[in-house]
């Protein structure tokens, strides 16, 4: 077994959430329900940032503005979960007009979308995984191989 192998059995992504934990469990997953530094994952020396980012808008079936970004108005948003929130929606009871999204971010690279926080944290896991693969392979071709780019 190579070091790169045994390092790897070893570690595994450590996720710190900027949220409450129990939010996971409680049926609350969609990206709506979360706003700007929401998570980080580390994995060796390696780390993701998840954000939730963009507008919020929500409207009632008249149209009228019930929701936007944290705040309600008029009658509010009668959801508590992902479930509810999407029955009102497929019964037409509300629209989005504008939602918002997760992104994931190392370093400055571009960054990844996802709409869950279980997408957006198993993709900040495969980005740290791999950065570090292929900063180790680079690792390997300079200074074992010789090798220049």
């Amino acid at each position: 077994m190579t070091m790169f192998e045994r390092l790897k059995s070893i570690f595994h992504p450590i996720v710190i959430y900027h949220f409450p934990e129990h939010q996971l469990k409680m049926d609350m997953k969609d990206s709506f329900w979360y706003d700007g530094y929401t998570a980080t994952v580390y994995y060796l020396l390696r780390k993701a940032i998840i954000s939730a980012e963009g507008e919020i808008k929500v409207r009632d079936k008249k149209g009228e503005l019930i929701y936007c970004n944290g705040k309600e108005y008029g009658k509010g948003l009668k959801a508590k979960n992902d479930t509810e929130l999407y029955a009102l929606s497929e019964k037409n009871k509300i629209t989005f007009e504008c939602n918002n999204w997760f992104e994931v971010y190392i370093g400055n690279d571009d960054s990844e979308i996802y709409g869950s926080i279980e997408d957006a944290i198993e993709g900040a896991k495969s980005i740290v995984h791999l950065s570090y693969t292929l900063s180790y392979l680079v690792y390997v071709l300079r200074n074992r191989l010789n090798f220049t780019f």
